[in-house]
Parts: structure tokens; sequence; C-alpha cells
């Protein structure tokens, strides 16, 4: 982890911090397309939380539409905090950009949900 305090923010570097985001979907003719955010989940991980997939999954159980939903996992360049730990800033994604469809309360990698 590398974790620098530069003017009381810390940064954290690639990969140590993961955005999760949501968006409605509609499943057509075997492909999915992304419509707007589904603000249930919006939120973010560190390893601070815990394991990630396990953080994504208890986030997946306040989505309240019980049609399917995309649920995507964005490590990111950076982040910084302020002193008091709150979120000021982040970068782009990076590699390891995940895509899942949240639906019947289960977790499933898009490309596995749609054979």
């Amino acid at each position: 982890m590398t974790i620098t305090m530069t003017e009381n923010v810390k940064t954290l570097g690639k990969g140590e911090f993961v955005t999760i985001e949501a968006f409605y979907c509609e499943i057509e003719d075997g492909e999915v397309y992304e419509e707007e955010r589904c603000e249930d989940v919006d939120t973010y991980w560190t390893e601070a939380k815990g394991d990630l997939m396990e953080y994504v999954l208890e986030q997946c159980k306040y989505i309240e539409t019980k049609d399917p939903v995309i649920v995507d996992v964005l490590p990111r360049k950076w982040a910084d905090f302020d002193e008091d730990g709150n979120l000021e800033d982040y970068g782009d994604t990076c590699y390891g950009i995940e895509r899942y469809i949240w639906h019947n309360n289960k977790l499933i990698r898009e490309g596995e949900f749609m054979v």
C-alpha cells in the first residue's frame, strides 16, 4: 500500500481505491445496454473496508429494483483524502475494471449472465 501524506492529505496509489457504481440496464437481443445511474449503489472501497468482493456484495443488497442492474467495480489510479478521512478527489480508472450484473440477489460477471 502506498500512502503519502502531504499538507494533511492522504493519497492512495494505483488500485488501492476502487469506486463501485451501478446503472439500470436494458437487455435486448443478448446484449446488455447501460442506462441511467442507479443511486442505490454509489460508493468506494479501500483496504480498510475488508475484502473487496465481500464489500461489493454487501453494497448490492441496497439495490431496490428487482430488474437486473449493472455493477461496475472500477480501480482508480489515485485518491486523496483530507485529514478527517473525507474523500476529496480521485483519478481515472486503471487496469482491473470488472462489470457485473446484480439480479435475483446474485452478482454475476456480465459475460456469464448472458450465457
